[in-house]
């Protein structure tokens, strides 16, 4: 289980600009106390600062990595950085209905299917324990682990 707590919904949104999104993955990665990509042979870290901002964002370098294959690198490492610190049956990356739009999504199809494929419970009995997803009647969901001393934790919810 992941122990990271992070936030279903939006990390950024309204820029597919790399000198919006790169701060703020990595802005994102250091709020949740993750560990940041090593990006030893890039030059971000000498052109951002340490609260994640350009320290020159019109200067030539910045201008220069923006624009870059290094650049397109990075930005995947960061992705795969958040992806990876997803909670159960969540994803890092863009909202299915709006590109634009980044941050961690549940995956209901997968919970869908494994509730109907029997891999995970749906309200499942006292004497239950493991992950269990709570749907309710007008879509909202909660992921739920029951302890082995009876009690529930939740996971994450998203209305």
């Amino acid at each position: 289980m992941n122990k990271i707590k992070v936030t279903i919904g939006t990390v950024i949104e309204g820029t597919f600009r790399n000198a919006d999104i790169i701060p703020a993955f990595l802005c994102e990665l250091d709020c949740l106390g993750a560990k940041l990509p090593d990006m030893d042979s890039s030059p971000i870290y000498s052109l951002i600062d340490t609260s994640f901002r350009w320290i020159d964002e019109d200067s030539a370098a910045t201008g220069e990595y923006l624009e870059s294959e290094e650049a397109m690198w990075d930005i995947e490492s960061l992705f795969e950085a958040l992806d990876e610190i997803a909670p159960e049956y969540c994803s890092f990356g863009a909202h299915p209905g709006n590109d634009s739009d980044y941050g961690f999504w549940p995956d209901l199809e997968a919970i869908e299917d494994d509730i109907r494929y029997g891999y995970l419970e749906n309200s499942p009995s006292r004497g239950f324990f493991g992950t269990w997803a709570d749907v309710n009647d007008h879509g909202n969901v909660t992921l739920w682990s029951r302890l082995p001393d009876g009690s529930d934790l939740e996971i994450w919810s998203c209305v």
